[in-house]
């Protein structure tokens, strides 16, 4: 494979279009890097939010225990 590569680079200086070819391997280098950063972003960001609802869903179960009066939690009950 490497050596087709260099194959059609050593054709491309022939010809005399050997900057095409490196500005089309930079668009397409660079292409796929802002892709896989946009990619990796929204990951994040879908993580960060699952996360963040799972931990509020958290907060508000916390927010509803009653307590008896030894000290043990009373569930499925909100208070008035």
């Amino acid at each position: 494979m490497l050596v087709f590569i260099l194959v059609l680079l050593l054709v491309a200086a022939i010809l005399g279009i050997l900057g095409w070819v490196i500005k089309v391997a930079a668009v397409i280098v660079l292409s796929t890097i802002l892709a896989l950063v946009i990619f990796v972003w929204l990951i994040w960001w879908m993580v960060k939010r699952e996360t963040r609802k799972y931990l509020d869903a958290g907060e508000q179960q916390r927010q509803h225990r009653v307590y008896d009066a030894e000290g043990h939690v009373r569930r499925n009950e909100l208070p008035d």
